[in-house]
């Protein structure tokens, strides 16, 4: 199940990181309605296109959701902190 903690914790990493400078391709094309309908007069920058979507989680589209959910995969640092596991021993 994508959990709304991930999608929020995308948002939260596109707008440090690709959004503040640009959203990825899927991102823009999959929240364009979602960003018009939603925050249409917020300028881009300073994280106010977080704060502006962060409290209609739960109304936008299943694309958006979908594509934020997608970029935060890509953007997560690794499960185990980008340590290699321990080699078995035998």
């Amino acid at each position: 199940m994508k959990s709304w903690s991930i999608a929020l914790g995308c948002l939260s990493l596109l707008s440090i990181g690709a959004l503040a400078q640009q959203p990825s391709a899927d991102v823009r094309q999959a929240c364009h309605a979602d960003f018009q309908k939603f925050c249409a007069g917020v300028k881009p920058g300073g994280g106010r296109i977080k704060e502006c979507m962060g409290p209609h989680k739960d109304e936008l589209s299943p694309a958006c959701r979908d594509a934020l959910f997608e970029a935060a995969q890509e953007h997560a640092p690794p499960a185990n902190g980008g340590q290699s596991a321990p080699a078995k021993s035998q």
